[in-house]
């Protein structure tokens, strides 16, 4: 299956393969940062009503400026040293916002990268990044 889409900065995004769901032990920790004083059933409500929504999750192993003049030097076989240093956590992304931070590892099927997820940003964390 292939797929186009875009990420938060427009670039096009090509979806191969198939996302396997993933069940996080702290769902209490998620349900408690979502709900803040909301009523457990109205939680449930809204969690429900979202549920099938797509959201594109994407995994960013680094980055690197450079100067269109490097660009366009670079050729097949170029190496570009990223500025995330080697067993640096990845960050994961939902709709290209940061929400995790985690492993690369073997996917589950043995054929295809996936990611651990080490850290899961808190709510406060990622209000700040928006700003």
């Amino acid at each position: 299956m292939e797929d186009s889409n875009q990420n938060a900065n427009g670039a096009d995004l090509k979806k191969e393969g198939s996302v396997k769901d993933v069940e996080f032990s702290e769902n209490e920790e998620v349900r408690q940062t979502v709900s803040e004083g909301m009523p457990d059933q109205e939680v449930s409500d809204i969690l429900q009503r979202v549920s099938d929504v797509p959201v594109t999750l994407s995994v960013e192993v680094g980055r690197r400026q450079m100067t269109i003049e490097r660009l366009l030097q670079l050729g097949q076989g170029s190496v570009v040293d990223l500025e995330r240093l080697a067993g640096e956590p990845v960050d994961v992304l939902i709709n290209g916002i940061l929400i995790a931070r985690g492993e690369v590892v073997m996917g589950t099927d043995g054929r295809r990268w996936g990611v651990r997820i080490s850290e899961v940003l808190s709510r406060p964390q990622r209000l700040r990044m928006l700003v």
